[in-house]
């Protein structure tokens, strides 16, 4: 892929940004289906369990190695799908691979450096803002906190046996969607990972603080139990440019 660099408020980034060795954690939450719908710009719809049901997913990263520097980041994200004929409950959710229209509306993204900060909001208009977050695996299993300024955010935690799931190899292209200048960014992000899926319901769990995002996430939650865990052992990938833009309707 052909090279270019994009000065940022933080400093120049060649893209695409290229990602080594990453670790990630995500746990998918039931959500309400109609303040996901409140959320979501109008050509994208909620992957829904039910028809009440939507999801959203909490998924912290751990970047090692990048073009950028190491850094941390922790997403709040809802399963989507672009412009669908017709929403059907719980089949993209289970059969994710066959629809090519489904990708990831990106709602909130902090990270912990400033140079991550700035791209990801100036190129992408991912809703980045800096803060404190870790990323820990021990005998208890895995923790991640987010705090902005000592103020507590939210803990992720996830229970020692997820991690005993089946590891298997995944190669796809994982899609984001983003707001910037009243156009929706689509964003083609390929990856290879090791995998391990674990669906034991309450496997994660999470601890909402009095932040902003939190309050967010309470009006959104039906609870603080997963659904479902995935751990990336490792994750290889790279981020280019935005790949399609898309007027809002107004």
């Amino acid at each position: 892929m052909e090279k270019q660099e994009v000065k940022t408020s933080a400093g120049s980034i060649t893209l695409p940004i290229e990602y080594r060795n990453t670790e990630a954690v995500m746990c998918a939450f039931p959500a309400r289906a109609n303040a996901v719908r409140q959320i979501l710009p109008p050509p994208l719809k909620p992957v829904l369990l039910t028809p009440s049901t939507a999801v959203c997913g909490i998924v912290v990263f751990r970047y090692t190695d990048t073009t950028i520097g190491p850094y941390n980041e922790l997403g709040v994200v809802f399963p989507v799908l672009f412009k669908p004929i017709i929403n059907l409950p719980l089949l993209p959710a289970v059969f994710e691979k066959y629809y090519k229209n489904l990708g990831y509306y990106i709602w909130h993204l902090p990270v912990t450096t400033e140079i991550a900060y700035a791209g990801g909001l100036e190129i992408w208009g991912y809703p980045k803002f800096v803060a404190e977050i870790t990323f820990e695996w021990n005998e208890n299993g895995f923790e991640s906190k987010l705090s902005r300024e000592g103020h507590h955010i939210l803990t992720l935690s996830v229970s020692p046996e997820a991690r005993r799931a089946r590891l298997a190899e995944e190669r796809q292209n994982l899609v984001t969607y983003s707001i910037k200048d009243d156009h929706l960014l689509k964003t083609t992000i390929p990856a290879t990972s090791q995998i391990r899926r674990y669906r034991k319901r309450g496997a994660g769990t999470l601890e909402l603080g009095e932040d902003g995002v939190s309050k967010d996430l309470q009006k959104v939650l039906k609870s603080l139990r997963s659904l479902e865990v995935r751990i990336f052992e490792k994750m290889d990938s790279y981020l280019p440019l935005w790949s399609e833009r898309t007027p809002l309707r107004k």
